[in-house]
Protein backbone atom coordinates (compact mmCIF):
# COMPACT_ATOMS: atom_id res chain seq x y z
CA UNK A 1 0.00 0.00 0.00
CA UNK A 2 1.17 3.42 -0.80
CA UNK A 3 2.68 5.19 2.47
CA UNK A 4 1.02 8.17 2.22
CA UNK A 5 -2.25 6.75 1.67
CA UNK A 6 -1.33 4.88 5.03
CA UNK A 7 -0.35 8.10 6.37
CA UNK A 8 -3.87 9.67 5.43
CA UNK A 9 -6.20 6.36 6.87
CA UNK A 10 -4.05 6.74 10.12
CA UNK A 11 -4.69 10.41 10.38
CA UNK A 12 -8.44 9.84 9.83
CA UNK A 13 -8.41 7.36 12.40
CA UNK A 14 -7.02 9.53 15.24
CA UNK A 15 -9.37 12.50 13.98
CA UNK A 16 -12.38 10.72 14.90
CA UNK A 17 -13.44 10.88 18.42
CA UNK A 18 -13.95 7.63 20.24
CA UNK A 19 -15.66 6.86 23.94
CA UNK A 20 -13.39 6.08 26.73
CA UNK A 21 -14.59 2.10 26.76
CA UNK A 22 -12.80 2.28 22.45
CA UNK A 23 -9.56 2.06 23.81
CA UNK A 24 -10.42 -0.22 26.52
CA UNK A 25 -9.62 -3.94 25.95
CA UNK A 26 -12.31 -6.15 24.13
CA UNK A 27 -12.01 -10.27 23.61
CA UNK A 28 -10.92 -10.68 20.01
CA UNK A 29 -11.22 -14.67 20.28
CA UNK A 30 -13.76 -15.52 17.49
CA UNK A 31 -14.81 -18.05 15.24
CA UNK A 32 -16.24 -17.49 11.56
CA UNK A 33 -18.09 -18.88 9.13
CA UNK A 34 -18.69 -17.67 5.88
CA UNK A 35 -19.32 -17.89 1.78
CA UNK A 36 -16.53 -17.78 -0.19
CA UNK A 37 -16.87 -16.23 -3.67
CA UNK A 38 -14.53 -16.26 -6.40
CA UNK A 39 -15.33 -14.14 -9.51
CA UNK A 40 -12.53 -15.07 -11.88
CA UNK A 41 -12.95 -16.49 -15.16
CA UNK A 42 -14.51 -19.78 -13.78
CA UNK A 43 -16.51 -18.84 -11.00
CA UNK A 44 -16.38 -20.33 -7.88
CA UNK A 45 -18.43 -20.92 -4.74
CA UNK A 46 -17.41 -22.39 -1.15
CA UNK A 47 -17.72 -22.15 2.78
CA UNK A 48 -14.85 -21.56 5.12
CA UNK A 49 -13.81 -20.74 8.58
CA UNK A 50 -11.89 -18.95 10.71
CA UNK A 51 -10.25 -19.13 14.72
CA UNK A 52 -9.24 -15.77 15.29
CA UNK A 53 -6.91 -15.66 18.46
CA UNK A 54 -5.07 -12.33 19.96
CA UNK A 55 -1.63 -12.10 19.25
CA UNK A 56 -0.86 -8.50 20.27
CA UNK A 57 -4.00 -7.30 22.04
CA UNK A 58 -2.72 -4.50 22.98
CA UNK A 59 -1.75 -3.11 19.63
CA UNK A 60 1.15 -1.47 18.16
CA UNK A 61 0.75 1.81 18.12
CA UNK A 62 -0.17 2.82 21.67
CA UNK A 63 -1.98 5.97 20.30
CA UNK A 64 -4.98 7.26 23.00
CA UNK A 65 -7.15 7.37 19.94
CA UNK A 66 -6.59 4.52 18.24
CA UNK A 67 -7.66 1.16 19.32
CA UNK A 68 -5.16 -1.63 17.35
CA UNK A 69 -4.18 -5.07 17.82
CA UNK A 70 -2.68 -7.94 15.95
CA UNK A 71 -4.47 -11.87 15.63
CA UNK A 72 -3.53 -14.99 14.55
CA UNK A 73 -6.03 -16.95 12.23
CA UNK A 74 -6.17 -20.82 11.88
CA UNK A 75 -8.87 -21.80 9.34
CA UNK A 76 -9.68 -23.24 5.91
CA UNK A 77 -12.13 -22.79 3.17
CA UNK A 78 -13.62 -24.90 0.58
CA UNK A 79 -14.36 -23.54 -2.85
CA UNK A 80 -16.11 -25.29 -6.13
CA UNK A 81 -15.51 -24.57 -9.74
CA UNK A 82 -17.14 -26.03 -12.61
CA UNK A 83 -16.12 -25.07 -16.62
CA UNK A 84 -16.96 -26.88 -19.74
CA UNK A 85 -14.41 -26.55 -22.31
CA UNK A 86 -15.52 -26.95 -25.87
CA UNK A 87 -13.02 -26.35 -29.48
CA UNK A 88 -15.26 -26.02 -32.62
CA UNK A 89 -15.09 -29.94 -34.55
CA UNK A 90 -14.15 -31.54 -30.93
CA UNK A 91 -16.20 -32.70 -28.40
CA UNK A 92 -16.61 -30.74 -25.20
CA UNK A 93 -15.61 -31.70 -21.56
CA UNK A 94 -17.69 -30.72 -18.65
CA UNK A 95 -15.71 -31.33 -15.42
CA UNK A 96 -15.22 -29.44 -12.09
CA UNK A 97 -12.61 -28.73 -9.25
CA UNK A 98 -12.95 -28.72 -6.05
CA UNK A 99 -10.09 -26.98 -3.66
CA UNK A 100 -9.34 -27.06 -0.08
CA UNK A 101 -7.51 -24.16 1.31
CA UNK A 102 -5.99 -24.81 5.46
CA UNK A 103 -4.55 -21.30 6.01
CA UNK A 104 -3.00 -19.39 8.95
CA UNK A 105 -2.93 -15.65 8.61
CA UNK A 106 -2.23 -12.53 10.78
CA UNK A 107 -4.55 -9.83 10.82
CA UNK A 108 -4.06 -5.84 11.74
CA UNK A 109 -7.12 -4.87 13.30
CA UNK A 110 -7.89 -0.83 13.27
CA UNK A 111 -10.97 -0.52 15.58
CA UNK A 112 -12.40 2.98 14.52
CA UNK A 113 -15.69 2.50 17.09
CA UNK A 114 -16.14 -0.14 19.73
CA UNK A 115 -18.01 -1.83 17.28
CA UNK A 116 -16.20 -1.11 13.89
CA UNK A 117 -13.08 -2.30 12.54
CA UNK A 118 -11.32 -2.46 9.35
CA UNK A 119 -8.41 -4.71 8.87
CA UNK A 120 -5.44 -5.82 6.25
CA UNK A 121 -4.63 -9.43 6.33
CA UNK A 122 -2.11 -11.80 5.08
CA UNK A 123 -2.58 -16.06 4.59
CA UNK A 124 0.13 -18.52 3.62
CA UNK A 125 -1.67 -21.81 2.52
CA UNK A 126 -1.65 -24.96 0.92
CA UNK A 127 -4.40 -25.41 -2.01
CA UNK A 128 -5.59 -29.31 -2.34
CA UNK A 129 -7.43 -29.63 -5.27
CA UNK A 130 -8.78 -32.44 -7.47
CA UNK A 131 -11.27 -32.36 -10.78
CA UNK A 132 -14.39 -34.34 -11.11
CA UNK A 133 -15.56 -35.29 -14.58
CA UNK A 134 -12.69 -34.61 -16.55
CA UNK A 135 -13.28 -36.99 -19.51
CA UNK A 136 -10.11 -36.59 -21.79
CA UNK A 137 -10.63 -38.65 -24.93
CA UNK A 138 -6.74 -37.45 -26.02
CA UNK A 139 -4.91 -38.49 -22.50
CA UNK A 140 -4.59 -35.52 -21.12
CA UNK A 141 -5.86 -36.12 -17.45
CA UNK A 142 -6.53 -34.10 -14.46
CA UNK A 143 -5.78 -35.82 -11.03
CA UNK A 144 -5.56 -33.63 -8.90
CA UNK A 145 -3.43 -30.17 -8.01
CA UNK A 146 -1.89 -28.37 -4.89
CA UNK A 147 0.67 -25.81 -4.06
CA UNK A 148 1.14 -23.51 -1.42
CA UNK A 149 -0.07 -19.79 -2.07
CA UNK A 150 0.15 -16.13 -0.58
CA UNK A 151 -2.65 -14.17 -0.38
CA UNK A 152 -3.77 -10.52 0.73
CA UNK A 153 -6.89 -9.56 2.01
CA UNK A 154 -8.68 -6.25 3.29
CA UNK A 155 -11.68 -6.99 5.68
CA UNK A 156 -13.88 -5.42 7.88
CA UNK A 157 -15.50 -6.59 11.10
CA UNK A 158 -19.18 -5.01 12.77
CA UNK A 159 -19.78 -6.37 15.72
CA UNK A 160 -23.24 -6.38 17.34
CA UNK A 161 -24.22 -7.97 20.96
CA UNK A 162 -24.03 -11.47 19.88
CA UNK A 163 -22.46 -11.66 16.63
CA UNK A 164 -19.98 -9.46 14.32
CA UNK A 165 -20.17 -9.27 10.77
CA UNK A 166 -17.46 -9.96 8.54
CA UNK A 167 -16.41 -8.85 5.02
CA UNK A 168 -13.28 -9.37 3.52
CA UNK A 169 -11.90 -8.91 -0.33
CA UNK A 170 -8.64 -10.68 -0.93
CA UNK A 171 -6.45 -12.34 -4.11
CA UNK A 172 -9.56 -12.90 -6.28
CA UNK A 173 -11.71 -14.14 -3.25
CA UNK A 174 -14.73 -12.71 -1.32
CA UNK A 175 -15.66 -13.58 2.04
CA UNK A 176 -19.33 -12.63 3.50
CA UNK A 177 -19.99 -13.98 7.07
CA UNK A 178 -19.94 -14.03 10.64
CA UNK A 179 -18.44 -14.28 14.13
CA UNK A 180 -18.89 -15.73 17.02
CA UNK A 181 -16.96 -14.73 20.30
CA UNK A 182 -16.27 -17.20 22.85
Amino acid sequence: MNRAILLALVALVAAIPLPADARAPRRSEMLSVWGVLDAGPVSGVGLGGRLMLPLVPQGLLHHPRIKDELTLELGADFVHYSDRVAYPGYPGVDYSWNGFLPVVGATWNFWLTPELALYPKVDVGYWLGWYSGWNDPYGYGHPGWGGTFLQGALGVIYRLPAVSLRLELGSGLLRVGAGFPF
